[in-house]
């Protein structure tokens, strides 16, 4: 889980196994764009290599090296930088 989330950080959304199939986003990378502030559940906005902003809790967030292949971390920056 990434306690500190900063904006720019890329990420993996996760969730747990009997969420996982109903929830569209579960493993895939994304690039944090915001992070909320204030009292309350620190939520973030994470945008995914097919353009799609999606606000995650900073529980569901895990470093983007550790959980799958290099290739296909880049091949979704790629896809990201396409959108812009």
């Amino acid at each position: 889980m990434i306690w500190r989330p900063r904006k720019g950080q890329a990420v993996v959304v996760r969730y747990n196994r009997r969420a996982a199939p109903f929830l569209p986003h579960h493993g895939e990378a994304g690039i944090i764009e915001r992070v909320a502030r204030g009292p309350g559940p620190r939520n973030v906005e994470v945008r995914f290599a097919d353009g799609v902003r999606m606000i995650v809790p900073r529980g569901n967030l895990f470093r983007a090296d550790a959980p799958m292949p290099r290739s296909v971390f880049f091949e979704a920056l790629e896809k990201m930088e396409e959108c812009r």
